[in-house]
């Protein structure tokens, strides 16, 4: 089950505040699946101190089935250390824990996180993360690669991102995956008019066990997803901090047909 998606743009534009907090919650229902509705919560969080910045997120995800299948219950925390090199360069590194219960059945998966990036401030980026997860009986690789440009105009600017990426499977029988390697790529268009900020991301190609977003998001339940699209608008208010509204639509394969989960999200920047 994929924790909830946190907007990479929101990430970054807390990289000058020293302390940030960010609330969330979203609602997932299910369409053609034996899932019914999903639950999730969880609080988001930054601490720079230079040139160190800290992220870390605590995340509860409840969902139901619409058999007599038990809930399935995950807690997860993430906490990522990113050391800044002068102006241009920062690197990541951090650590996903997942707790996973249903019914009388637990696990622990650990993902670990490593990244680069290069930037030029609000012209153009480019970097990698690598990813290794360790399930309880295979392990996954991932290399995810990503190029962004910023555009100027006269009342805002465009941020355009794109990222492929490469997942490596030790055991696809264990793993229970049709394929044992998968490549997909993402986009993401983000524009900013002060003080509204609108993002359109879409995920084209299979992907299983697929982690995105830095290592804040995994798909940890072995789905194939087949694509993704989704939209986030958020508005500033001075004093206040920043609210935000999104709604994301994936298909992933379930049983040998075709499933699709809505995510509905609302979240809560406050900066200090």
């Amino acid at each position: 089950m994929k924790k909830l998606i946190l907007s990479s743009i929101a990430v970054m534009g807390l990289m000058g505040a020293n302390f940030s907090v960010m609330p969330y919650s979203a609602f997932i229902n299910y369409d053609n699946s034996v899932k019914d509705k999903g639950y999730i919560g969880g609080l988001y969080g930054t601490m720079y101190i230079s040139p160190i910045k800290i992220e870390y997120d605590f995340e509860k995800d409840i969902f139901k089935y619409k058999n007599n299948t038990p809930n399935w219950n995950q807690w997860s925390f993430t906490g990522v250390f990113n050391f800044y090199k002068g102006y241009n360069y920062i690197f990541r590194a951090g650590l996903n824990h997942i707790k996973v219960s249903q019914a009388n059945e637990k696990q622990n998966d650990n993902i670990y996180i490593l990244g680069a990036l290069y930037y030029k401030y609000l012209n153009y980026n480019t970097g990698f993360d690598f990813y290794h997860s360790k399930y309880k009986t295979f392990k996954i690789n991932q290399l995810s690669m990503k190029y962004g440009k910023f555009f100027k105009t006269y009342d805002g600017t465009f941020y355009f991102e794109i990222k492929p990426n490469l997942i490596f499977i030790s055991d696809k029988i264990k793993a229970n995956t049709p394929k044992k390697n998968y490549t997909d790529v993402d986009f993401k268009l983000t524009a900013t008019k002060w003080p509204w900020v609108t993002t359109l991301k879409a995920s084209v190609g299979k992907n299983a066990y697929k982690v995105e977003n830095g290592g804040f998001v995994v798909y940890n339940l072995g789905e194939e997803y087949k694509y993704n699209y989704g939209i986030n608008v958020s508005r500033y208010f001075k004093n206040i901090g920043t609210f935000r509204v999104g709604f994301s639509r994936s298909k992933f394969s379930e049983n040998n047909q075709d499933s699709y989960s809505n995510v509905y999200l609302l979240t809560y920047t406050r900066a200090f």
